[in-house]
């Protein structure tokens, strides 16, 4: 497989140019989603693995599939695409959570352990 792809770079451009195009579709997908995650009570695994998922797939669908019926994408609109299809995934299910007044059990959990860690501190007489 490996040989295959190095022997398709010339034909995509060169080794910059994949490179790049690689990256513009791939670097938004894999990260935003864990970040999000990070400062939304309502995100979990499910939400975070689903929009990757989505996102590479759509991705790879416009950066492979269409250019066989013609319809290809430059860089501009490959960078545009790679980040604009996971905030928007990731902005609806969060709106559709915040309107079912969803929160994640884990972040309950978290909450519930940091109060339990804080009045054990307060009872002990150290106060951060």
């Amino acid at each position: 497989m490996a040989i295959v792809v190095a022997l398709l770079i010339k034909s995509m451009g060169g080794i910059v140019n994949v490179v790049i195009s690689v990256a513009a579709l791939t670097g938004v997908p894999l990260y935003l989603p864990i970040i999000w995650s990070l400062f939304s009570k309502r995100q979990n695994a499910t939400s975070v693995l689903s929009v990757t998922f989505i996102s590479l797939a759509i991705n790879l669908i416009f950066k492979f599939v269409t250019p066989i019926f013609g319809f290809s994408l430059n860089r501009t609109w490959e960078m545009l695409v790679g980040t604009i299809v996971p905030v928007l995934l990731l902005a609806v299910i969060e709106i559709v959570l915040w309107q079912r007044k969803y929160i994640d059990h884990k972040y309950i959990e978290y909450q519930s352990l940091r109060k339990e860690k804080e009045t054990s501190l307060c009872h002990s007489g150290y106060v951060e």
